[in-house]
């Protein structure tokens, strides 16, 4: 046997040869590829292209912007306002009418649609990037500075010379007039809870004065809570006499009540409805007088022929007042402490119901 093959060197391919008698390998299974790259088309080949020299292209110039259009501010319509520029009255400082002017002068300011100005709340626009809004406010600014002056007396018009804005006319007219001093409010006061009606005083002219001393009183501040249309109110009814008690009882507004929600509807009313309620009750009052006095007792004649009343001098026209209320003569009816008062069917006395603890029992007296 020759063995000559068995002892020559082993090679690096018989050192790592697999050992004959394990069985083959299995085949080897290729990654999965990704379906996208399966999906994708082959890259296409184009075939070389020379280079081919280019000049050199300069940048675009930019394009311009187109500019913004103006917020134009709206020019006032002279023509709207013309017919009631002028109010029906004038700011006087003897007549003391700020309060009333003002407001008056408020209302065409917001019908001019002007407040804005006279507020200050409307800026000078730029005259470079908004000249048109320039020239409107500058237009507007001397119209309301011409209303303005159109409703002021002359000797009001020192105040407003000079003034560039219309907001300093207006700012100038209201630190002249418009009362901000504690003891001016106090003196107001004092006033308004001194004026007093008197036995045949006319009621609406004492209303009317009233009113015009409660319009000079401006409250600011914490004080609104005090000095508000109830107080003025209280300050109507006991300003009155005491025969208007009865009348003005359910329309003023009780010191403390336990349910507002619940109280009368009649206390919910505000002074200007109060006055004129007073105003009708005094009309009322004053016909019935008139009535009473022309119209003359029933059978007797009111202008007795002079044959008649030389006939019968003793007997002389029965002219006395006679109350129909208290059923007693020397008043009229309208004139009777016990008007508007209900009478007590036993006793024949007022003040009070049968059956009260007030009540005494049948009588004729009243």
């Amino acid at each position: 046997m020759d063995q000559a093959g068995a002892h020559l060197p082993l090679t690096d391919d018989d050192l790592y040869a697999p050992p004959a008698n394990l069985p083959p390998a299995p085949p080897t299974i290729p990654p999965l590829m990704n379906p996208t790259s399966v999906l994708a088309p082959a890259p296409t080949v184009h075939p070389p292209v020379l280079a081919q020299v280019v000049a050199p292209i300069s940048a675009p110039a930019p394009i311009p912007s187109p500019k913004a259009p103006e917020d134009i501010l709206p020019c006032l319509k002279v023509n709207e306002i013309a017919p009631i520029s002028k109010i029906e009255e004038a700011l006087d400082g003897k007549v003391k009418n700020w309060n009333r002017w003002s407001q008056l002068m408020y209302l065409l300011f917001a019908v001019a649609n002007a407040k804005g100005y006279v507020e200050g709340r409307i800026p000078v626009p730029d005259p470079v990037t908004r000249p048109t809004s320039m020239e409107n406010w500058e237009f507007n600014n001397l119209f309301i500075q011409m209303l303005i002056n159109k409703n002021i007396t002359p000797l009001q018009k020192v105040h407003t010379y000079g003034c560039a804005t219309s907001h300093k006319m207006w700012t100038n007219l209201r630190t002249i007039h418009e009362s901000t001093s504690y003891l001016v409010h106090t003196d107001h006061i004092c006033t308004l809870c001194g004026i007093k009606a008197a036995e045949g005083t006319d009621i609406p002219e004492h209303l009317l004065k009233l009113k015009h001393v409660w319009e000079q009183i401006i409250v600011t501040g914490s004080l609104q809570n005090v000095y508000n249309d109830n107080f003025f109110k209280q300050q109507i009814a006991a300003s009155l006499l005491r025969s208007w008690d009865q009348f003005i009882n359910p329309y003023v507004q009780e010191y403390k009540d336990d349910d507002d929600v619940k109280a009368d509807p009649k206390r919910h009313i505000d002074s200007q409805q109060f006055i004129g309620l007073i105003i009708q009750e005094y009309k009322l009052i004053e016909a019935h007088k008139c009535e009473e006095i022309t119209v003359p007792p029933q059978g007797e004649n009111a202008n007795p022929s002079l044959a008649s009343r030389m006939s019968n001098p003793k007997k002389a026209p029965c002219n006395k007042r006679h109350c129909r209320q208290c059923d007693k003569d020397g008043h009229y009816t309208s004139q009777c402490r016990y008007l508007r008062k209900s009478k007590c069917s036993e006793c024949r006395k007022f003040g009070h119901d049968a059956g009260s603890d007030k009540c005494g029992g049948q009588t004729n007296n009243n």
